[in-house]
């Protein structure tokens, strides 16, 4: 084989193999999204109701990144697992709720025997014990 065809065999192979990783670290990324109908709070984040899109970055599996329509920047939060037994079948989001704050609590991928646990914020910890629990409001992901 000549210099010149080596050559494009080896740029002909490079080029393949960085396709290939562009897809697959496409596909080592989650994402999803809601439409919340509240204001709600991650961490000492606040956020209004809207449009927000999560993300779970597969090779960070503890974290979480969320961005809404209104905020100018996301959040990267850990979280820690929360499981199950079997795989769900539909994408969730948990919120806590104490009279009318909201605090983002769970999430979970279809597909998947665990979800995400947000831990609580010090103003969240401080609700729960004034008010003796919550509630637990669920939506549906996309």
């Amino acid at each position: 084989m000549n210099k010149t065809m080596t050559r494009t065999v080896l740029a002909a192979v490079a080029a393949v193999a960085l396709a290939g990783a562009i897809s697959a670290q496409a596909q080592l990324v989650t994402k999803a999204t809601a439409q919340i109908p509240f204001t709600f709070s991650v961490g000492s984040s606040g956020f209004s109701a809207g449009k927000c899109e999560i993300t779970l970055p597969y090779q960070m599996p503890h974290v979480v990144l969320l961005k809404c329509d209104e905020a100018r920047n996301g959040v990267m939060v850990l979280t820690s697992p929360v499981g199950g037994v079997l795989p769900i079948q539909q994408s969730k989001l948990i919120f806590n709720r104490y009279g009318d704050r909201y605090f983002l609590s769970e999430i979970w991928i279809a597909g998947r025997a665990y979800g995400h646990r947000l831990s609580r914020s010090k103003v969240e910890r401080e609700l729960a014990v004034a008010q003796r629990g919550s509630e637990q409001i669920v939506l549906a992901l996309r």
